[in-house]
């Protein structure tokens, strides 16, 4: 296709067909048009007045006097909902809660350095420089972010997640317009719906298997729930329907696709991976790295530049998680362990953030 984040593309065709490989290749090139559209807006109103009108969108509704764009924004957001079950978004938020500290562990250990690896879709988080000169903040940010998306109905329409997502989405539409004029075409479109759709998989799919990897067994039924949630949050955050993945099966599926196309990670991936250890004190930096080891397998440790990491660490998450596990299936901690969790990941966050709240405001150009 002529593209040169697209690699193995012959095995690609052979194991998924050309049909579903010219969709996906499409999606390489392709943004968020509706956020997009609403992003240039905001440029000419101007960031501050843009997103208060946003602001007021989210708070109580679009009114006739709101730009054609922010209610086509908000109709989209709105329409997300409709046939959710919400039984199955809560019990999800509530498993994620119970097992938070491992699910941590399982994020900064390999889902983050998943989210580094691959080389055109490391660049914008490169281009920026938020990741790797204000790592702290940056990660402190995305796990409000993720943990919100697990609190009681936090994805209903007047919840904190749904508002926060709603602005993650033009935060990153924003950074789409920053970043076009200098753009490698051969990396296809900054934070295209292919990058969208697997960044997803990194708080579902690859959680799960995370979590299973270090000894929590989570039942089909389960993590059914889990990718029903995050299902929602891939609507939400404008991931095209083609590349929503409801199921397991279907997270998998599109991950190997994402990764065999892929590029090995590169100097960037490597930086990036440096800045997220170098985010923690000496300790827990030595506990991330031998945990990333272990979790991300000898070959893509050694490219990700942590196969020194102490295994012991990534040992004592294995006993950790099945102790977790082992609590969690005592009816009546469940509970206690899904409120405990709330309130340490709570403090954590707070304590990282500082005196400066999350915000998720679209960068200045």
């Amino acid at each position: 296709m002529g593209m040169e984040r697209f690699v193995h593309a012959d095995a690609a065709v052979a194991r998924f067909g050309a049909d579903r490989v010219a969709r996906y290749t499409s999606a390489l090139s392709e943004g968020d048009p509706l956020a997009d559209e609403l992003v240039a807006v905001i440029a000419e109103l101007g960031r501050d007045a843009g997103m208060s009108l946003v602001d007021e969108a989210l708070a109580s509704g679009p009114r006739a006097d709101h730009p054609e764009a922010l209610r086509a924004y908000m109709d989209h957001l709105e329409s997300c909902l409709v046939g959710v079950d919400h039984a199955a978004i809560a019990r999800g938020g509530t498993l994620l809660r119970q097992m938070a500290p491992i699910v941590i562990s399982v994020f900064k250990g390999r889902s983050l350095p998943l989210s580094y690896a691959p080389p055109a879709a490391n660049k914008p988080l490169i281009a920026t420089g938020r990741l790797h000169d204000d790592a702290q903040r940056r990660l402190a940010e995305t796990g409000k972010f993720a943990f919100t998306t697990a609190m009681p109905g936090g994805l209903e329409r007047y919840g904190e997640s749904f508002r926060i997502t709603a602005r993650v989405r033009l935060m990153h539409s924003a950074v789409r317009r920053r970043l076009a004029p200098d753009w490698n075409a051969g990396w296809g479109t900054p934070i295209c719906q292919a990058d969208m759709a697997y960044t997803i998989l990194l708080f579902s799919t690859v959680i799960l298997d995370g979590l299973r990897q270090v000894g929590v067994r989570v039942s089909d039924a389960d993590g059914a729930c889990i990718m029903q949630l995050y299902a929602l949050v891939a609507r939400l955050i404008g991931v095209r329907e083609d590349l929503v993945c409801s199921t397991e099966a279907q997270g998998h599926d599109l991950f190997e696709l994402y990764q065999m196309t892929s590029a090995p990670p590169d100097d960037d991936a490597r930086k990036l991976m440096k800045a997220l250890l170098e985010s923690h004190p000496p300790l827990q930096a030595h506990y991330y790295r031998g945990v990333a080891r272990g979790l991300l397998g000898p070959g893509l440790a050694a490219q990700m530049g942590v196969s020194n990491g102490e295994l012991a660490w990534y040992r004592g998450l294995e006993e950790l998680a099945s102790r977790a596990y082992r609590l969690a299936e005592v009816a009546r901690v469940q509970d206690l362990m899904a409120q405990a969790n709330t309130h340490i990941v709570e403090l954590l966050v707070r304590m990282e953030l500082g005196d400066r709240p999350a915000s998720y405001d679209p960068p200045v150009r």
